[in-house]
C-alpha cells in the first residue's frame, strides 16, 4: 500500500505566508503519544487500487480535530489547509468545457470533442513577482 508523503517539501512549502490556519490548533500535538497510536493503527489499508492513501494516523487526527474542536466538515477542511496551503503560490481549480465539434490535424475531417473538466491554474502575485524578479 503507497501512503501519500506528508514530509516531503515542495517549491510551495517556500512561498507559504503567516495565516492563523498554520498555527491556531498546534497545542493538539502535546496532549497524545502519537507514536504509540500510530503504531495501533499501522495494520488499516484503503483500497489496492486508485490514488495513495492518506496515512491512518493523519485521517485519525483530522477525525479528533473535528471532534474535540465541533468543526464542520467545511471547519476541518479550513484546519487541514495549513498542510496544504498555496497562499501567494496560485490557485488551482476546473473548468468544464462543452463537447464541440474539431478537426482531425492529419486529415482536416470535423470530429467531436466530448465535454470534459479540465484543471486550472493561476499563478499568485508573490509567485509571479518571485519569477519576474530583476
Amino acid at each position: 500500500m503507497a501512503w501519500k508523503n506528508l514530509k516531503q517539501r515542495s517549491l510551495a512549502d517556500g512561498l507559504v505566508s503567516e495565516h492563523e490556519a498554520l498555527t491556531e490548533l498546534d497545542d493538539v500535538n502535546d496532549f497524545m503519544d502519537w507514536q504509540a497510536i500510530e503504531d495501533l493503527l499501522c495494520d488499516i489499508h484503503a483500497k489496492r487500487h486508485g490514488n495513495s492513501a492518506w496515512p491512518p494516523l493523519f485521517m485519525f487526527k483530522a477525525l479528533l480535530l473535528q471532534s474535540w474542536h465541533n468543526l464542520s466538515d467545511p471547519g476541518l477542511e479550513k484546519q487541514l489547509a495549513r498542510d496544504l496551503l498555496l497562499v501567494g503560490f496560485g490557485r488551482f481549480g476546473s473548468k468544464n468545457r462543452a463537447e464541440r465539434i474539431g478537426r482531425n490535424p492529419k486529415t482536416g475531417e470535423p470530429l467531436v470533442i466530448k465535454a470534459k473538466t479540465m484543471p486550472t491554474f493561476k499563478a499568485g502575485e508573490a509567485f509571479v513577482g518571485l519569477l519576474n524578479k530583476a
